[in-house]
């Protein structure tokens, strides 16, 4: 076994790019607890970037809850939900987002 290297300072600089490795690994590794990416994911870009209203209409989260019962949807754009970047990330209420998803992919069924 090779001797430790004790007393190692490192810049501050390569601490911020190994906690940024962490989180990043953290966040990959997450949905092997939680029972599912999709969800954890969502859950997760709300809790970073979530935004009050919808950025289509502008229907706020408090009249999207009063109407629909749940919160403002989060929609991923290019489907990379792995990626917790504040640009692949909207806050649409859910008409705004079954249309978002519709041009995206017209092959997508929802309500009418």
């Amino acid at each position: 076994m090779p001797p430790r290297r004790g007393g190692c300072k490192l810049s501050e600089e390569t601490k911020r790019k190994i906690s940024e490795a962490m989180k990043t690994a953290s966040l990959r590794n997450k949905n092997r607890f939680s029972g599912g990416d999709y969800n954890w994911y969502h859950a997760a870009a709300h809790r970073l970037f979530g935004k009050d209203a919808c950025e289509d209409c502008g229907m706020t989260n408090q009249q999207h809850i009063q109407n629909t019962g749940r919160r403002l949807h989060m929609h991923c754009q290019y489907q990379q939900y792995h990626k917790m970047e504040p640009d692949l990330w909207e806050t649409l209420c859910a008409a705004c987002h079954l249309n978002r998803t519709r041009k995206e992919n017209p092959n997508v069924n929802g309500p009418n």
